[in-house]
């Protein structure tokens, strides 16, 4: 889909098997400048169903925390459309910087992207149904009496007037 050469790059971004995922390859040191571009691409992807991103990181020797916020802010997008990010092939000193970081709770982190697909589709959520209209039903706070063809009051639904526990400034205490 997208290839680019060149120092702190995107490589490629091309589709993975599993529906509304993307394995993107980078290059170079994960900075901002890098981190902005990913996230461009991301923002580009979400229209266009993107659930799940695969970062391969194997080319990428250094992980700045501009680039950590940067891509927590895209996983935090792809978590409510109930998908993520998957970090695949990391550095073992990227990894100890996510590590470090106690990010496991934003990615998961495998070594091969057959890992990553297969875990995607374990975590994926079941099809969604058509949400069905819910009515709450509520006590009614007034109720017509058959007696007497006037309304009476449900105690029970009628909000009772909290007590005040201390007096006013300047008011006497009733004894």
């Amino acid at each position: 889909m997208v290839t680019h050469v060149g120092k702190d790059t995107i490589l490629s971004v091309t589709r993975a098997k599993a529906a509304g995922s993307v394995f993107i390859v980078l290059q170079g040191n994960l900075d901002e400048h890098l981190a902005t571009r990913l996230h461009k691409v991301c923002n580009e992807l979400l229209p266009r169903g993107l659930r799940w991103a695969y970062l391969d990181l194997d080319l990428v020797p250094f992980v700045s925390a501009a680039g950590i916020n940067h891509i927590t802010e895209i996983a935090g997008g792809l978590k409510e459309r109930q998908g993520g990010i998957v970090i695949v092939r990391p550095r073992p000193k990227v990894r100890v910087t996510f590590d470090m970081l106690t990010l496991d709770g934003w990615f998961h982190m495998v070594e091969k992207l057959e890992e990553a697909e297969e875990w995607a589709s374990r975590t994926a959520p079941p099809p969604s149904r058509p949400k069905r209209h819910t009515v709450k039903l509520q006590k009614p706070v007034a109720q017509r009496s058959v007696a007497t063809d006037s309304p009476t009051l449900n105690p029970a639904a009628v909000p009772l007037p909290k007590p005040r526990l201390r007096p006013k400034t300047g008011e006497a205490q009733s004894q």
